[in-house]
């Protein structure tokens, strides 16, 4: 087994929130968990986004209880072939369904293959990541083939703020503001509802491969944005999708305009695999000096998973970066060590 590897086969909605979890991608300003990018939150599902300094306490708590506020999800991406329903999980036939986490490199693979109601097998190859370069920027690339049929295929990309109510006080953390689509950019303004603090998302989503690419249809809801491409593909013809969001908030040092500071900074992000280089030789100087060992395999993924963790998770506004998180010296680790370790920790 290769210990820098995380790798899940197969889908069990009993252990999806802990897969979701143990997936999650972040660079110290914000953390988006594992979920699937067609998913709503569920019983099985829990898509979130979080951001450092974001909090926000539902009506009747004492001021000290504050708890991280789920951001609006930028994730959202599925597809449908002519005459099909969009793919959500549940919706078709899962034939492959394989979840990698790069501990390495900060990216979240998966594969996946599915049969809809007429037959017709797709194959989806993602992958994502929340910049280590650029604290504000993420990305998720996606690779369909129609592997048995030939014909339109239609993708959507999304932006949603429609976050569920909270609980202990029946409202939304989140109200929404604004969201517009237009030239390729789709935009959403949400405000946390205690705190008053804006957040805005902006995504440029691209299409490559195929035949006569057109613009269907752009659509704004409260709470959600999305626009829609269709394309014409042959059997076993590539098409790729780019999405590129960037987030701001209105507590960023030097930001006056959380949505105008988004847009312009998606505008001018580069490629996916501009952002992918940038965003790999950032986790390699990250790594650099990092030398924590165990005995075996097994042993070194864990120990590996329990630095990569904590890595994402050191904010650069508390006055450190993730370049600064000290490991000493380097230590050896007995495999009983590292799974105690574990256990304890839950």
């Amino acid at each position: 087994m290769d210990p820098w590897l995380l790798t899940y086969d197969g889908f069990d909605p009993a252990h999806e929130g802990l897969r979701e979890m143990f997936t999650t991608l972040g660079n110290g300003y914000f953390a988006t968990r594992g979920a699937v990018p067609e998913a709503r939150a569920d019983d099985v599902h829990h898509p979130g986004t979080y951001v450092t300094g974001c909090h926000d306490r539902p009506v009747g708590r004492p001021a000290e209880d504050e708890d991280l506020v789920t951001m609006p999800n930028w994730l959202p991406l599925t597809f449908r072939a002519e005459g099909g329903d969009w793919f959500v999980p549940g919706g078709a036939e899962l034939l492959t369904c394989t979840h990698t986490l790069d501990m390495r490199q900060g990216t979240l693979s998966r594969l996946l293959r599915v049969r809809d109601g007429m037959g017709r097998i797709t194959r989806l190859e993602q992958r994502r990541l929340v910049s280590m370069a650029d604290r504000h920027l993420a990305a998720l690339s996606a690779t369909i083939v129609p592997e048995n049929w030939e014909g339109t295929l239609q993708v959507r990309s999304a932006l949603d703020g429609r976050v569920p109510e909270d609980p202990a006080d029946g409202r939304g953390r989140l109200v929404p503001i604004c969201a517009h689509a237009a030239h390729g950019v789709i935009e959403l303004l949400t405000r946390v509802a205690a705190s008053g603090v804006e957040v805005a998302l902006a995504a440029r989503t691209t299409l490559s491969g195929g035949r006569a690419e057109r613009i269907v249809g752009e659509s704004v809801e409260e709470g959600w944005v999305h626009d829609d491409r269709a394309v014409w593909v042959g059997r076993g013809e590539e098409v790729t999708v780019e999405k590129i969001v960037a987030l701001y908030t209105s507590s960023d040092l030097a930001i006056t305009e959380s949505e105008a500071s988004a847009r312009a900074a998606v505008v001018r992000a580069g490629s996916f695999a501009t952002l992918l280089r940038r965003h790999v030789n950032a986790w390699g100087r990250l790594w650099a000096d990092k030398h924590l060992y165990a005995e075996d395999p097994r042993a070194q993924q864990v120990l590996n998973l329990y630095v990569f963790q904590r890595a994402q998770a050191v904010s650069p506004r508390a006055g450190r970066t993730t370049a600064e998180i000290d490991f000493s010296d380097g230590c050896w680790l007995t495999r009983s060590h590292v799974f105690a370790e574990a256990d304890r920790r839950g």
